[in-house]
């Protein structure tokens, strides 16, 4: 029975203290003895609280290893980032016809011309200065590229050496706060505009019948981005190529054709039109096409201010660190052999009235959480414009990151499950708050096989199945600041 009744204690003083740590909480310093004073001498196991310091943060480079190709989603616009610098986002993107052309006739019909061409873009979201209007070109990709939808293409993609800047297809502008709506623009082609939609009504329809790349191989597809005299303190608009409710992104190709035996001199006539045609022409990059499987690619540019750092260093502390969405820069936090030696000597309690130690035999972690302040805690601006929610990863290198095993991200997005590790800021402590438990778990108990070097950066966006859409930015306090990082850790010793 005595253990029962120390049992019944025990649980009674971790609720007590839990709470008092809980109240305290945030992410300045808080007292981790209050409370402490209650515990009986004789327990044989303690509840603890502590605060551990020892992690120091480095700068890293933006990322150019994770896939931006066949998302689902076009980002097109130029975004100010305040204290940042400048995003530009522009899309590769191929087109296909939604039903295949009968290769038995020509679906234009005879002596076709093209009249106009609209596109339709879904727009799911805007972020930025969406009452600046944004011009953007489209441009043709040229012959030399070679473009597979199984291939995998990054934010670096070089499509400069693909495209022609002086030679525009068609323009159109874009403002205001778009959500979840599809907007439509007619387009004003220019010459080479002109040659292109002839070259579509005139193709032979065996290029729109294949089931293979010879209609890509022949209608490379569009790259569409602001002009160079856009503005640039604008807005970007997240494109849906398509969507569950069956909303798309496409254009539509309007013509009309002739009666045969008509000329084109005399054919312009009521009486001598045949038919009019409307074929449209889809950019979703979605494996489902009967033909052709379109190739999608997001194209990220950030020009940042000369106070970020744009080169990795994790050797060289930084007293803040920078984390910005869209393949941005992001931040490593390395646990120092201060924090290791630290998290050794929980092992030995001392009490905080007689100032006595004892030696405990093992120590559980029954909570640690990691705070990180932001640099302009007070600043609402500064708020809006951050990142919703960090990650933290082992490896940040791929499509799919390594994150740590608090962190189980995977479960989280594809099987629903809840999991305790948090991430999100804290608008009320001008903070981020994550539950690291199992991590630190390892570090005690696993030490050789734990990474020290972790990496901070955006959160897994659960809608588009990837971190590099997660947008935003933040500046976190780090080594040396006034508000270092910091974890508060809750634990239960043994004897």
């Amino acid at each position: 029975m005595k253990h029962y009744f120390k049992g019944i204690f025990n649980l009674r003083t971790s609720l007590f203290v839990l709470l008092a740590g809980f109240f305290a909480a945030g992410c300045t310093e808080v007292d981790d003895t209050l409370g402490l004073g209650f515990v009986p001498k004789d327990q044989q196991m303690l509840l603890r609280i502590k605060t551990l310091t020892g992690i120091d943060t480095y700068a890293v480079a933006a990322s150019d290893s994770i896939p931006s190709s066949q998302m689902g989603l076009w980002l097109l616009g130029n975004r100010t980032a305040t204290g940042f610098g400048q995003e530009t986002c522009g899309a590769v993107g191929q087109y296909s016809v939604g039903i295949p052309f009968n290769n038995d006739k020509n679906h234009f019909g005879y002596k076709p011309v093209a009249d106009s061409i609209v596109l339709s873009l879904y727009v799911s979201s805007t972020k930025g200065n969406y009452e600046a209007e944004q011009t953007f070109a489209i441009y043709a990709i040229k012959d030399n590229a070679v473009l597979r939808y199984d291939s995998t293409y990054y934010p670096t993609y070089p499509v400069d050496e693909v495209i022609d800047r002086n030679d525009p297809l068609f323009t159109f502008t874009l403002s205001g706060p778009l959500a979840n709506e599809s907007v439509s623009k007619k387009l004003t082609p220019t010459a080479s505009g002109e040659a292109l939609l002839a070259r579509l009504v005139e193709a032979d329809s065996l290029f729109y019948a294949a089931a293979d790349t010879a209609f890509h191989d022949t209608f490379r597809g569009f790259y569409i981005a602001p002009t160079s005299d856009s503005p640039e303190d604008a807005a970007i608009y997240n494109i849906a190529l398509s969507t569950s409710d069956y909303d798309y992104s496409y254009f539509t190709l309007y013509a009309h054709n002739h009666k045969e035996g008509m000329e084109h001199a005399d054919s312009e006539t009521a009486e001598n039109i045949q038919d009019t045609i409307s074929v449209m022409y889809y950019f979703d990059d979605a494996d489902v096409w009967a033909a052709q499987t379109n190739t999608s690619i997001n194209v990220i540019r950030h020009k940042y201010l000369p106070e970020i750092p744009t080169v990795t260093d994790t050797v060289n502390t930084a007293s803040v660190v920078y984390i910005q969405g869209l393949g941005g820069v992001y931040a490593g936090l390395r646990f120092t052999d201060e924090f290791l030696a630290e998290l050794d000597q929980l092992t030995t309690d001392t009490d905080p009235q007689t100032g006595e130690t004892e030696q405990y035999s093992k120590v559980v972690i029954n909570q640690a959480k990691i705070y990180l302040t932001l640099k302009e805690s007070q600043n609402p601006d500064a708020m809006d414009a951050a990142l919703n929610r960090l990650g933290m990863y082992t490896s940040y290198k791929t499509a799919y990151p390594t994150a740590i095993d608090d962190y189980l991200y995977y479960s989280e997005s594809y099987y629903g499950s809840t999991i305790y590790y948090g991430g999100y800021i804290d608008r009320s402590n001008g903070c981020y708050v994550m539950d690291i438990s199992s991590y630190i778990t390892q570090l005690m108990y696993k030490r050789d096989k734990t990474p020290k070097l972790i990496w901070l950066a955006p959160s897994w966006n659960t809608t588009y199945y990837t971190p590099l859409l997660s947008q935003g930015e933040v500046a976190l306090m780090g080594t040396g600041s006034s508000h270092p990082v910091q974890m508060k850790i809750t634990y239960t010793l043994i004897k």
